[in-house]
């Protein structure tokens, strides 16, 4: 076997180290730069294929195009003109912040989690929808926005079913079943983000949260 020395890329994520702040970044700079430079053959191909493009982005190191990705991912199998120009306002916003990365410094290493469900936002069936970001030194490693698989009938349902799949990943995550609960005041929930359409200075607010940084 031959040592190469340590990973600068994986996955088509650039691996960014400073040793001398002891930080850490995951940056998809180069991969978005690649969907924008074939948005015009995008347009060609399946809507579905445009939208794994940028799921793949939004899995990896970019959950503020969350709530825009799990609106546009409904309508794969019939999708119009407009759901196509809302593809390309995510494009542009991606290339917008393109040096956006998730940032790892040199904080302690508590696991923390923020959990957020609106109430019948998907307007089809009225389902809700169960959103969640877990961070380990304040930068994101696990997230999730999803519609919930049944209606709720109040707030304090959805909000339930919620915390339910959230607690799920918490353990795994953690290894211990121990979980405590806080309340965080919504201005500072940055699963907001997740949850509905929030202004530019939100969004910037809560993807500072997170460890999103350019």
């Amino acid at each position: 076997m031959k040592n190469l020395g340590l990973a600068k890329k994986i996955l088509g994520m650039q691996i960014i180290r400073d040793k001398h702040r002891g930080t850490l970044q995951l940056s998809q700079s180069e991969y978005i730069k690649c969907v924008e430079e074939d948005k015009d053959y995008m347009a060609k191909v399946p809507y579905a294929s445009a939208i794994r493009s940028l799921m793949y982005a939004m899995v990896c190191t970019r959950p503020n195009i969350g709530h825009a990705m799990g609106i546009v991912s409904r309508y794969m199998s019939n999708s119009e003109k407009f759901h196509w120009e809302a593809i390309k306002w995510i494009l542009r916003y991606l290339r917008a912040t393109i040096d956006k990365c998730l940032y790892f410094g040199n904080d302690e290493l508590k696991i923390q989690g923020y959990i957020d469900a609106d109430f019948g936002g998907e307007v089809d069936h009225r389902k809700s929808t169960t959103d969640y970001i877990f961070t380990v030194g304040n930068t994101s490693v696990s997230w999730m926005s999803q519609l919930q698989k049944i209606v709720a009938l109040s707030t304090t349902e959805a909000e339930y079913v919620a915390i339910t799949k959230a607690s799920k990943e918490v353990i795994w995550l953690r290894e211990n079943e121990v979980l405590t609960l806080g309340k965080i005041q919504e201005a500072k929930n940055p699963t907001d983000m997740l949850t509905k359409t929030v202004t530019i200075d939100k969004l910037k607010m809560c993807s500072t949260l997170v460890g999103l940084h350019e």
